[in-house]
């Protein structure tokens, strides 16, 4: 399991940064700080999301009216929902909640299906009471956490290593790039350049790209299947 020093000394590299922390203290580069490397990390956490994500599950049974149920707060979003339900006397799965949809001029939705929609913020409500006895089940995308440690597992995919430093590195320069651009403000135009020359941005943009090809060459998470 990579650790957050392991994925630091990625990106340093990439960045063309030694190291100058010494035995002990936590990994930061000569040019780029620890709050840096780790604002970085958590926001290349953040950007692999849409193609990799943690799978989660989520017990829905407490609540005050049995409709609307609060999120958990690593919470991406819904896979899919399984319900439990108990008629006769006898308790069944009832299937998959379908989420709320706009439908056509007389076309009338299925009265035994309880829909879905995530609604106010944070919750999840639903068109029929839960039967709070049996519950249900919410099967979702979840955040990864974030390391704040050098020592802290990483929860990401070993695959996604290089995509998270080459978006890290990226995210590093910003800094640099929007430093050059106020200096670039007051260069005047020659014949042997233009004023709007800024090398730490085309860096961080070229970077980005290379992340998103990185992310591309992901194993496919299909959506909406409940493993």
């Amino acid at each position: 399991m990579n650790t957050t020093a392991d994925l630091k000394k990625r990106i340093l590299l990439l960045l063309g940064d030694d190291s100058a922390s010494s035995a002990g203290e936590p990994i930061y580069g000569g040019q780029y700080s620890v709050d840096a490397l780790l604002a970085g990390i958590h926001a290349a956490i953040d950007a692999v999301l849409p193609w990799v994500w943690k799978r989660g599950i989520f017990d829905l049974t407490a609540t005050a009216d049995g409709f609307s149920f609060a999120l958990p707060a690593d919470f991406y979003q819904v896979e899919g929902i399984v319900e439990s339900v108990t008629r006769s006397g006898t308790t069944m799965i009832y299937g998959r909640c379908s989420p709320m949809q706009t439908f056509r001029a007389q076309e009338i939705p299925d009265a035994g299906q309880n829909y879905w929609l995530l609604f106010p913020q944070g919750k999840i409500t639903f068109s029929w009471k839960i039967d709070l006895t049996t519950g249900a089940r919410l099967f979702y995308a979840a955040t990864w956490s974030k390391p704040t440690t050098d020592s802290g597992e990483l929860e990401t995919p070993e695959y996604a290593l290089t995509a998270l430093s080459l978006y890290a590195a990226s995210h590093c320069l910003l800094s640099k790039a929007v430093a050059a651009a106020n200096i670039r403000q007051y260069g005047t135009k020659v014949d042997s350049g233009n004023p709007e020359d800024n090398p730490m941005l085309t860096v961080s943009t070229y970077l980005q790209r290379a992340f998103e090809v990185a992310v591309q060459r992901f194993p496919v998470m299909p959506r909406g299947v409940i493993q």
